[in-house]
């Protein structure tokens, strides 16, 4: 009873927020930023407090557990619970207190590409989507006709819509539709041509352009499921990142659970798509975080099958692969043997490999595959204002506005200055890789603290759309959970400082291209100060080692 009313205050704190977060009116996407920002700077309070906790009493857990006494100071029960009511808080706030995201669809413009382009990607392919929405509507509602131009997705370039609707045009498109499933293509359109409306942005936007293999998972679900019950299949990735987050708290802790979720709900990363409103966007990034808990948990089958999945379902995961390659090389080396953790983590991998694109080869054959490296190639080479990376960094010239961007040669200006960039980007990309492995087969520290290394050279040789860096999901668990080092505190307040200079710069209405501008300068600093203190440990680490041996050499000495 006295333990009961001991805890009260805390539930009815928890309680209260739950109901003034349901009570509260909707707001816009826009407030929606200015009110991350305070919660980014919550959290960077949140993680000072935590980390003085951490150096006091050591790794903290969920206090409230039943018949757990250790720990269960006041300060403790009282940060957890700050800490609770700050991540219902984000969480509500990213779907801006707005119940009914959970229940419909509010934004079609990613689900146009995914789930219709999956579903008749026989048809389709990788670059016949624009001119069959355009004929299709054209022989139905014509909502299209504001629509003058579009995207020739083989080439990269924009053409009048008279080149989709050519005779010739709508005979090849046509032709590899049989009636039935033309007339089904044709009632899709129309369902999204009653629901999405800036038909003209939409169309000179770069498409569909995800690998063969994931088409196979995705085209499967879009098949069997009538557009009428679209909302289902897009709350799967909502049901992937509950277990992730669930999965997190069973490898790192609640603690690090609720930082993770907290840190995903204010990131500018994670607003679009908006999680439950599109097909199968989150779930590279679900199987990346959780391969990462899988290798703290000891179950390296799970963690190679799931970094093997990342990859077929986003390609740019496979360097996720390079710090286990020489953490078990270094293994292999000392014990004279290739390690049983290695080998499970292997058969892992190869059993989802084979499964994925064996099922693949099975339902579209060969071609696909060049199609699909073509398109990947293609869209490599391109460049938009929601880009991320090194290559923009160094790309920058100074524009903080649309009119400076433009005077600049706009997009197709900063596109060809990126490329040219490469043999740069790509130079410091392999150099970090390099540096990196000596670090990693010199260090003590285990795999799972080592995998997000591998962002390193990502962020150097990619300049990727910033909704693929909701990949520092990693960096966030590999700070939290472990704040009695200083890299880790300077890490996730630089991480969460990122953020609030993103969504500051957001809410005064700068363009997209400034606010991305803004996280690849601010991933720049927190990865050269990151780094830094990884140089500094590790020449430490070897002073250390030496004095260690020069001391055990004059003890043996004297003995002797």
């Amino acid at each position: 009873m006295r333990a009961i009313l001991t805890n009260l205050p805390y539930a009815a704190v928890v309680g209260a927020t739950i109901w003034w977060c349901l009570d509260h009116r909707p707001i816009t996407f826009m407030d929606s930023h200015r009110f991350s920002i305070g919660v980014s700077i919550v959290a960077i309070l949140l993680g000072a407090g935590y980390a003085g906790l951490q150096i006091r009493y050591g790794r903290l857990q969920w206090p409230w557990w039943p018949g757990r006494t250790a720990r269960q100071s006041v300060p403790v029960k009282i940060f957890f619970c700050l800490l609770l009511c700050t991540t219902v808080i984000a969480v509500f706030n990213y779907y801006k207190f707005d119940k009914r995201m959970l229940t419909q669809v509010n934004d079609y413009m990613d689900d146009v590409y995914y789930y219709t382009n999956s579903k008749y990607f026989t048809e389709l392919g990788h670059f016949d989507l624009y001119p069959a929405l355009l004929i299709a509507d054209s022989e139905g509602s014509k909502r299209m006709r504001d629509v003058k131009r579009f995207r020739d997705l083989r080439n990269d370039v924009i053409v009048n819509r008279r080149v989709g609707l050519s005779a010739d045009r709508i005979q090849e498109v046509k032709g590899h539709f049989s009636t039935a499933r033309w007339k089904e293509f044709k009632h899709d359109v129309e369902y999204f041509s009653r629901r999405y409306h800036d038909w003209p942005y939409l169309m000179i936007d770069r498409g569909y352009n995800p690998p063969i293999t994931w088409t196979y998972i995705g085209g499967t679900l879009s098949r069997y499921t009538p557009i009428e019950d679209l909302k289902r299949i897009t709350m799967i990735d909502f049901a992937l990142i509950v277990l992730t987050v669930l999965v997190i708290g069973r490898a790192f802790g609640s603690a690090v659970m609720m930082f993770s979720l907290m840190w995903f709900c204010f990131t500018f990363s994670g607003r679009w798509p908006i999680l439950g409103q599109a097909l199968l966007r989150f779930d590279w990034v679900a199987a990346l975080t959780m391969s990462v808990c899988m290798m703290k948990l000891n179950k390296p089958g799970w963690a190679g099958g799931l970094l093997t999945y990342s990859m077929l379902s986003r390609v740019f995961p496979v360097l996720y692969f390079f710090p286990w390659f020489i953490f078990g090389l270094r293994d292999t080396w000392k014990a004279r043997g290739i390690q049983p953790r290695d080998l499970a983590f292997v058969k892992g991998s190869l059993w989802v490999f084979c499964i994925l694109t064996g099922g693949t080869l099975i339902q579209f054959g060969p071609g696909p595959f060049v199609e699909s490296y073509e398109s990947l190639k293609l869209h490599a080479q391109t460049y938009s204002s929601h880009r991320v990376g090194l290559g923009s960094v160094l790309a920058y010239q100074g524009e903080t506005s649309e009119e400076e961007f433009d005077r600049h040669g706009g997009t197709d200006g900063k596109r060809t200055r990126v490329n040219n960039l490469k043999p740069v980007t790509y130079t410091i990309g392999w150099v970090s890789i390099g540096l990196l492995s000596v670090y990693i087969w010199r260090t003590k520290r285990p795999l799972h603290d080592l995998i997000f290394l591998a962002t390193v050279p990502l962020f150097c040789v990619t300049v990727a759309q910033t909704n693929y860096y909701n990949l520092r999901f990693l960096l966030v668990i590999a700070h939290v959970s472990d704040l009695s080092k200083w890299r880790n505190r300077v890490g996730l307040t630089l991480l969460f400082l990122v953020e609030t200079l993103s969504q500051s710069v957001m809410s005064t209405g700068a363009p997209r291209y400034v606010v991305t501008l803004c996280i690849s300068f601010g991933l720049l600093i927190y990865f050269v100060t990151y780094c830094s203190f990884l140089v500094f440990e590790f020449f430490r680490d070897r002073k250390t080692s030496g004095e260690h041996a020069q001391v055990s050499s004059a003890a043996s000495t004297t003995a002797a």
